[in-house]
């Protein structure tokens, strides 16, 4: 499992990148996963996000994918399908979940990353999300969820066994 100490770290260098250097991740992660590349870029599933919002998610694609990259090995590209069936099961388990009312992020998804593989990953984007929350015209609570599950998707994508 990463540690807190490998993504805390990793979230302060990409929190300091420069937009060319941004634009060079972009292109690697495109490269390497073009299919995870166009599923975080499609309007078809961010369509409803803010700039703000977007970029968040941008940031915490980042962290994810250079704490995977530095910790394990990526997988073989995925096709769109493979993308596709992932991000389905995950709005399947979550389908019966509302937006959280007043407890904390990681408590309300709690039963989905308690045990999860890369549980850490997930309370990353939690805190991240959480902490966003509290800046009601940066992110709004409808986003919480569809975000939740974009994330959970791009790890589970990223750790997919071959």
């Amino acid at each position: 499992m990463i540690s807190v100490d490998t993504i805390d770290t990793i979230a302060e260098q990409v929190s300091e990148l420069t937009a060319e250097q941004i634009a060079v991740k972009l292109e690697e992660i495109k490269g390497k996963q073009p299919s995870l590349f166009a599923y975080l870029m499609s309007d078809n599933e961010t369509y409803l996000f803010s700039q703000a919002e977007k970029e968040l998610l941008y940031y915490m694609a980042f962290v994810i994918w250079e704490a995977i990259s530095k910790e394990r090995d990526l997988p073989q590209r995925l096709s769109m399908k493979q993308v596709d069936s992932i991000q389905f099961e995950n709005w399947k388990t979550l389908e019966n979940y509302t937006n959280p009312k007043g407890q904390p992020l990681d408590d309300f998804f709690e039963p989905e990353i308690g045990y999860y593989e890369e549980a850490e990953l997930m309370y990353f984007v939690c805190d991240a999300l959480e902490d966003s929350e509290d800046m009601p015209q940066l992110i709004a609570k409808d986003s919480l969820l569809p975000m939740f599950v974009m994330m959970k998707s791009f790890v589970d994508c990223l750790i997919i066994k071959d």
